[in-house]
């Protein structure tokens, strides 16, 4: 590229705005960061990239036990020197995003010295088929094994059909909580707190798979219907032993979830910083070395796709972290407080 994308005047000019959300909300949502035609350049380049085999199928490895929880329709990787040459576009917003936004939040956070060279980060193409990440923090421990303080995503999918799903569902209370769905629109830049906010990406459907759920799902409130009324005698019980027996097979725990990328040399101590935490909490991985030896039926057929399906949701997501380890939730914003050990409930 013959120049910048310009995003260091982007976030100054933003910048009020962004510490206000951040600290009333915990999360800040920007559209048009880069402009439609640079977004669209990156869509591309992200798409050769997917259709190269890069990247590899996503998994959740429990803490605990080193368990591998394999996330079907969603592939994931890391940039590496060799991507320059196919994404460009994509590496330079990656060091504009690091140079410049780092200095422009520690002047409104003076506490949480983000760092301009120590980050994570993950490139994923979900591709339909009920993709999602269940609710979690990206930063569960809060300590300093685990020194990510902001995550901050930006999506590339144009004309995104909200019937196809996708969209990151904020949590922004404690007790009885509310939440907001941001839809994973094109050239949308979403920012929050990596230690406080917990989250969830609802799933995600390809037009021709959300045809079918949809008219699963209406086949199967016609069967309820006329079984209910075919069966109205017994309804009440067969209900309460449905429910029951639904209750107890999605008992799965996913609320303790930590999408936890490899994102510094402190990513191997973060076992211990979590030992204290729920037996089903993961650290989400994306080692393509240990995904190649598993087998799974849709790996090979999705990773090689090539962008042809508008519903493939595209997502960079970069984790800013802290040079400071005493850095602690409760001096960003008091609604925050004991987010650590309180996640919102399923219901």
């Amino acid at each position: 590229m013959d120049r910048g994308l310009d995003t260091g005047q982007q976030f100054r000019d933003m910048q009020a705005s962004m510490a206000a959300a951040l600290r009333s909300q915990g999360w800040f949502i920007r559209d048009g960061l880069l402009g439609t035609d640079t977004c669209l350049r990156i869509r591309a380049e992200v798409a050769s990239l997917h259709a190269s085999g890069l990247f590899a199928q996503s998994y959740s490895e429990v803490v605990e036990t080193g368990e591998k929880i394999w996330r079907q329709g969603v592939h994931a990787m890391e940039l590496g020197p060799e991507t320059w040459q196919t994404a460009p576009t994509l590496v330079v917003y990656l060091a504009e995003l690091m140079r410049e936004l780092p200095p422009v939040l520690n002047e409104s956070f003076q506490e949480l010295h983000l760092s301009e060279s120590i980050f994570g980060h993950k490139l994923a193409v979900s591709v339909g088929a009920g993709s999602h990440y269940p609710k979690h923090l990206d930063n569960v421990s809060g300590a300093p094994s685990d020194t990510r303080k902001l995550t901050a995503i930006y999506y590339m999918n144009p004309g995104w059909d909200s019937k196809n799903g996708g969209a990151i569902r904020l949590y922004d209370r404690l007790e009885k909580p509310q939440h907001v769905d941001v839809e994973p629109m094109a050239d949308r830049l979403l920012l929050f707190w990596s230690d406080l906010l917990v989250h969830e990406v609802l799933p995600s459907w390809s037009s021709d798979q959300n045809s079918n759920h949809k008219s699963n799902n209406d086949n199967n409130d016609n069967n309820t219907n006329n079984d209910s009324k075919s069966n109205s005698d017994n309804s009440s019980s067969s209900h309460n032993n449905d429910s029951k027996s639904n209750n107890n097979s999605n008992s799965n725990n996913d609320d303790n979830n930590i999408d936890n990328s490899n994102h510094n040399s402190n990513s191997s101590s973060h076992n211990n910083g979590n030992s204290n935490h729920n037996n089903n909490n993961n650290i989400d991985s994306n080692k393509k070395s240990d995904s190649s030896n598993h087998n799974h039926d849709n790996d090979n057929d999705n990773n090689k796709n090539s962008d042809d399906n508008s519903s493939h949701r595209y997502a960079f997501t970069v984790w800013l972290t802290s040079e400071n380890h005493g850095c602690i939730v409760d001096r960003r914003d008091p609604q925050f407080r004991l987010r650590l050990a309180h996640f919102p409930s399923k219901s």
